[in-house]
């Protein structure tokens, strides 16, 4: 069962291509050229963490940030 809109307090990112065209190559070459490779993710989840959002209380990571136990 998913939970309405509003009724959860955990932080969501969405992760995705814009709604524009992309030029036509290879996969991985059209997935870094907006970002959505593993490094380009955790920076943008890390940098969202170094501006102060926190997780909130009770809810862990499914894995392990790194610097947390």
């Amino acid at each position: 069962m998913v939970p309405a809109p509003g009724d959860a307090d955990v932080p969501v990112r969405r992760f995705g291509a814009p709604e524009r065209f992309l030029a036509h190559a290879e996969r991985a070459e059209v997935l870094a050229g907006v970002g959505l490779t593993p490094v380009g993710i955790a920076g943008r989840i890390g940098a969202s963490r170094a501006a102060g959002e926190q997780r909130p209380e009770g809810v862990r990571a499914v894995l392990p940030v790194q610097g947390e136990t």
